[in-house]
């Protein structure tokens, strides 16, 4: 009797850990979450190196910047300077958060925040990029990082 006790008891422990586990691996997201606030540099930027030193390039900092999985964010789009940009969202991530992203005007050097976002898939990369400033490397991507194991 004392066995059979045991066994119950030690199956229990095992059952517990391993759904525990399971939710660990699936975090839930609260409806009421604050979403994160991530930064990204955009604009000119001179002294490049090499012999075009002194030509600015209109670039992104980083230019793939990780956004978190199943959890909401802004991405807050800082100038450099105050040159006016359309910053422009590519398909991928409107499929993605399921969303009609508008294009977003900065301007006057002044941050501005895209609409609360989030993705819920793993490993991606989606496009966004300046319409005016495409072809000089005004564009970046967004990365989610790789599934967990």
């Amino acid at each position: 009797m004392v066995v059979r006790w045991l066994t119950l008891v030690v199956m229990t422990t095992l059952l517990g850990s391993v759904l525990a586990c399971g939710e660990a691996a699936t975090p839930t997201v609260p409806a009421d979450a604050e979403p994160r606030i991530i930064e990204w540099t955009i604009g000119p930027q001179g002294g490049l190196g090499g012999a075009g030193a002194f030509i600015t390039k209109h670039v992104w900092e980083p230019r793939e910047l990780e956004v978190p999985v199943n959890y909401p964010f802004i991405i807050r789009f800082v100038p450099r300077d105050d040159t006016k940009d359309t910053i422009a969202f590519g398909k991928s991530i409107k499929e993605a958060t399921g969303l009609e992203l508008p294009d977003l005007i900065v301007q006057d050097g002044q941050p501005v925040n895209s609409p609360v976002l989030l993705i819920s898939e793993y490993g991606g990369t989606f496009d966004i990029f300046s319409r005016n400033f495409r072809g000089t490397g005004g564009y970046g991507a967004l990365i989610t990082p790789a599934e967990p194991q």
